[in-house]
């Protein structure tokens, strides 16, 4: 079970980033 928690963690982490860097990529697109 602490595995899959970390796992969970782990992958809403990495979830954060990628949504983040959309977020930021897209912005960057606007302001162009």
């Amino acid at each position: 079970a602490k595995k899959g928690a970390v796992d969970n963690t782990y992958q809403a982490v990495v979830w954060k980033k990628l949504w983040l860097n959309l977020k930021n990529l897209t912005s960057f697109n606007l302001v162009k």
